[in-house]
């Protein structure tokens, strides 16, 4: 048998797996009925790609008279140049691709894209496990595909996936330009830096994060070649190609941008501005189990998260014994923790992907002799960590699974997450499924929790979308000289979170300190009848001038509401 024949099956194992996890990832795409967005970041890069349709980078605001100050404009966030608003354009070529997406496979292409960007990450992790040799290429593509939360993200529409995917190519041609043997033909040594600059300008244009991950690791590389880890001229190459591409694209990001909105995109928040915000912040995206005030679930999922931690020390000691019970443990705590908090969000890093505190302390060997792979991939990814977790907002992430901002490091992360436990299992073979089964169980069920979180959002999009059509079907043309139906909603997101009925109304999104003075103003104008929509319907309703919300019953001072509001002459 040839060679080459003899390295075929092995060569097809990668093509196959990925054939699998995008079967699945398909599945659990159909599993969920993504329609409406989950938060409203997605629903403002859908309709800039929408928009990109109608031929115009800009909405068109119907209320611009009434509302000049743009208070109540349904983009709380827009993206705001002297050309107008758009809804999503500091990363022009997202919404770009979003466009070709949506014109292959409808309002469904959105959600693939991200889809496509999960599975390109995970092939190029399996590309990175497989040239280190240690035979842990398949398990790192489906902890980067299922294990991590890049799951979560790979059904929102959100850059976040292929930035991943992006860096994990630039980062596997680094890695070929920087440990590949010398004497190599040419095409060996062009397509790695290829490989390298692409990865770094479409990281860089999708994601402002990407600039900070290949500074950190422009820095390792530097590190290593003190070390003389690598040659001075391999790192010099890399890093040359790295900085070049990486401020290349951000500079024709700059010009794109200023070309289409007229002026630099004025910042909508700042970043974390004082200590005990960043300590905040980093306590969010790394720990908490909810966004919400800790229930018992939330206690449950944390301590679920400790005992992973816990049986990762007793490995280290070869106490697989204690393991195996500490990750039980953990399995039964997350199951219950689960039962008891059915939805929820979960932003803590350890919390919503368990298995990394286990791996951390597996592997945390600092005396040990590592190669260039792992020093580049583990430095780069600390510094990357600690850089986001100092220049990210005061809140974290928002909304989020696991830390967001540090998605474009997991398939790199689950490299290195699948070299320590294939390690831990070669060292001792006596930790084997007793200790493993369970933790692979409690990797699956973090994922079945965001799918049905997921589901949750979805379908909460479907019901407030479906309660607002039924209600403006029952009014007369609201006057004003539109005939759409006029919406009326305290909180300024929601337009954007049911971006597919978007231009089927007029939307007036207002803060809750601005309801006197836009439903007067609606009044002044002509408006005689609208959708009312509220989260505080009691005391929304109150603060309403000139007008008087149809209720069947007393208004409640909780829960959404969603009713009709007529203009009413006097005070």
């Amino acid at each position: 048998m040839t060679p080459l024949a003899e390295q075929r099956p092995r060569l097809l194992r990668i093509p196959l797996h990925l054939l699998i996890v995008a079967l699945v990832l398909g599945l659990a795409h159909v599993s969920i009925g993504p329609h409406y967005s989950y938060f409203s970041d997605e629903g403002a890069a859908a309709l800039q790609a929408l928009a990109l349709d109608d031929g115009s980078w800009f909405h068109q605001y119907p209320l611009a008279e009434l509302d000049p100050e743009q208070e109540a404009r349904p983009f709380l966030r827009g993206d705001v140049g002297t050309k107008g608003v758009a809804p999503y354009a500091k990363h022009p070529l997202y919404p770009v691709l979003l466009q070709g997406a949506h014109t292959l496979l409808g309002r469904a292409g959105f959600t693939m894209l991200s889809v496509l960007g999960t599975v390109v990450a995970a092939g190029a992790a399996a590309l990175i496990a497989r040239r280190r040799g240690a035979g842990t290429a398949v398990l790192a593509l489906w902890l980067t595909a299922v294990g991590t939360p890049l799951f979560f993200d790979s059904f929102l529409i959100v850059a976040h996936t292929l930035a991943a995917a992006a860096v994990a190519i630039g980062v596997w041609g680094v890695l070929r330009t920087c440990t590949a043997p010398e004497g190599r033909d040419w095409p060996d040594r062009v397509v790695p830096l290829i490989a390298c600059g692409g990865g770094v300008a479409v990281s860089t244009a999708v994601r402002t994060e990407a600039l900070l991950w290949w500074a950190a690791l422009v820095a390792m590389l530097l590190v290593l070649a003190l070390r003389r880890s690598i040659t001075l001229v391999a790192a010099t190459v890399a890093s040359g190609v790295v900085l070049t591409a990486g401020v290349s694209a951000w500079l024709v990001e700059q010009w794109v941008t200023r070309a289409i909105t007229g002026s630099p995109i004025e910042s909508v928040a700042g970043v974390s501005a004082t200590w005990s915000e960043r300590i905040g912040a980093a306590q969010t995206t790394l720990f908490r189990p909810s966004v919400d005030a800790f229930s018992h679930g939330d206690v449950l999922l944390v301590a679920g998260a400790a005992f992973v931690a816990c049986a990762g020390i007793a490995v280290r000691r070869r106490r697989p014994d204690l393991a195996s019970v500490m990750v039980w443990a953990a399995l039964g705590a997350y199951l219950v923790g689960w039962a008891l908090r059915p939805t929820a969000t979960i932003p803590g890093l350890f919390v919503a992907f368990p298995l990394l505190g286990f791996v951390l302390v597996v592997g945390w060997h600092p005396r040990r002799e590592r190669s260039v792979a792992t020093v580049l991939l583990l430095g780069s990814c600390l510094v990357f960590g600690a850089a986001v977790l100092l220049t990210q907002y005061s809140q974290g992430g928002g909304v989020e699974w696991g830390w967001r901002y540090f998605s474009l490091a997991t398939p790199l992360v689950s490299v290195l997450c699948a070299q320590v436990l294939v390690d831990a299992v070669r060292r001792d073979l006596t930790v084997g499924w007793p200790v493993m089964a369970p933790v692979v169980v409690i990797t699956l069920v973090t994922a079945a929790m965001g799918l049905q979180e997921l589901a949750r959002g979805h379908a909460d999009g479907r019901w407030l979308a479906a309660r607002i059509e039924a209600a403006a079907a029952t009014l007369h043309p609201p006057g004003g000289g539109d005939d759409r139906p006029l919406v009326f909603v305290q909180g300024q997101l929601v337009p954007q979170i049911l971006w597919p009925d978007f231009d089927e109304y007029t939307w007036v999104a207002v803060a809750e300190r601005h309801i006197s003075r836009y439903s007067r103003r609606l009044a002044d104008h002509g408006y005689e009848s609208m959708v009312f929509v509220s989260s505080h319907p009691q005391n929304d309703a109150a603060r309403l001038v000139g007008w008087r919300v149809l209720f069947d019953g007393e208004l409640p001072e909780g829960g959404i509401v969603v009713a009709t509001a007529v203009r009413v002459d006097g005070p």
